[in-house]
């Protein structure tokens, strides 16, 4: 097994450049290896979470920027991309889609969609029926009121093996760690940080800038991955950087703006 950094929460939207998505994926790997002292820098792995907006990774990059250069690997719908002098980029496939109460499901490492609008329950089962690893994400404003009450009772009602929970780093860096989270840990469940970019232009530099280190096979590098992740005994140490206020209150009223103008909403967090 060999070390990597994990990404638990990547979108890459139509307004993404990219040659900008591999180059900030990559300086942004080599930041967190920084952080945590690894030498040399290990793999990046980017757990895709699309939407029904975002196209197929293989249309994102239908023509390869120069210098770097692609191959599939060993789960379909991944792919690994290298370039000199930079970390290999590991792309996993998965969805994010809403369900019945309006809760973010991720589904990591699977190709398969999930249904939209079904019961969260119902939604978890089909990710892990896939073969994928089922996340429930922290959202800012998307745990509040009934929503939170049904998350509470998932993780009341449920083995602590039966999926995660996820954190994101558009969460402000000064706010208060979500107590819902901390209360899952608690009962031993497992929080997956992830960077969970918002639909602008340019936020494609800020893939890779949270995550955790993990191990992997390079024989089998994203069913290995996965099932490291499905054996964590706790939550893995989170590493990189949340958002900073000013950054948070400028995409909060971007986001706004954008609802009222008609813009295509961001179907998750």
């Amino acid at each position: 097994m060999q070390p990597c950094l994990v990404d638990a929460h990547v979108h890459l939207y139509d307004r993404f450049d990219p040659r900008a998505i591999l180059e900030a994926a990559a300086e942004n790997v080599a930041r967190l290896a920084g952080e945590l002292g690894l030498d040399p820098v290990p793999p990046g792995f980017l757990l895709l979470t699309r939407t029904a907006v975002e196209r197929p990774l293989e249309s994102v990059f239908a023509e390869m920027p120069a210098g770097w250069s692609g191959e599939q690997l060993d789960t379909p719908g991944s792919m690994r991309f290298s370039a000199p002098g930079r970390p290999d980029l590991h792309f996993v496939p998965g969805w994010q889609v809403v369900s019945l109460e309006g809760l973010e499901v991720l589904a990591l490492g699977t190709a398969e969609r999930p249904p939209e609008k079904r019961p969260v329950d119902e939604t978890l089962r089909a990710v892990r029926r896939a073969g994928g690893i089922a996340v429930l994400p922290w959202g800012i404003g998307k745990w509040c009121g009934r929503r939170a009450s049904v998350v509470r009772g998932l993780v009341a009602g449920s083995g602590a093996g039966a999926f995660f929970l996820g954190d994101i780093a558009g969460r402000p860096a000064l706010l208060p760690r979500p107590a819902l989270l901390g209360e899952a840990e608690t009962r031993g469940w497992r929080v997956l940080p992830g960077t969970d970019p918002l639909p602008f232009a340019g936020e494609e530099r800020q893939i890779a800038r949270l995550g955790f280190q993990a191990d992997f096979d390079p024989a089998a590098p994203v069913e290995s991955l996965k099932d490291g992740l499905r054996a964590l005994a706790a939550s893995p140490h989170a590493v990189g950087r949340h958002e900073t206020p000013g950054r948070f209150l400028m995409h909060q009223l971007a986001l706004q703006l954008r609802k009222r103008l008609g813009g295509a909403r961001k179907p998750s967090g």
